[in-house]
């Protein structure tokens, strides 16, 4: 169950990776990307 976490938040984070790019590539100024992307939340629980 532990590993599936891991997998689940690997995940989430290549998704954030990948949104990232394409707002990089889009020329989309920071200021109109969502918070979460600035200030990634951690993911502890």
């Amino acid at each position: 169950m532990v590993d599936r976490e891991r997998t689940v938040s690997q995940d989430e984070q290549r998704i954030e990776l990948s949104i990232r790019d394409i707002l990089t590539q889009l020329d989309i100024p920071q200021e109109k990307w969502p918070t979460e992307l600035i200030n990634p939340i951690p993911m502890n629980y």
